[in-house]
């Protein structure tokens, strides 16, 4: 999955997610471009000191309109100026049909 990066993270994030890591240099994690009409829920599994572990799952769809339930855990870590140092991903992507989508709530 490629992000874009903008000011929430730490400059030297070590981020990892689908297959490859990668080093942000400013950031805050926004969906692709192919996965459009995206809706996301997250949850907090656990927390201790700086570091938070999520669980999550989202819905999406691209441009031939297939739908897509992405789900899987985050865990991450923070420096002690409160700013993501560390964030390893793990996501898995399912094909649904539209009727199947849970997430309809309208954009804002």
């Amino acid at each position: 999955m490629l992000f874009r990066i903008e000011k929430n993270h730490n400059p030297t994030l070590i981020a990892r997610a689908r297959r490859k890591p990668y080093l942000a240099k400013s950031a805050k994690v926004q969906p692709r471009k192919d996965e459009l009409d995206y809706r996301l829920e997250k949850e907090l599994w656990c927390h201790d000191g700086n570091r938070i572990a999520v669980t999550f799952r989202y819905e999406w769809h691209d441009d031939a309109g297939r739908w897509f339930r992405s789900y899987g855990n985050e865990l991450w870590e923070f420096a002690d100026n409160g700013l993501m140092r560390r964030r390893i991903a793990s996501i898995n992507n399912v094909a649904i049909e539209e009727s199947e989508r849970q997430f309809r709530w309208p954009r804002t």
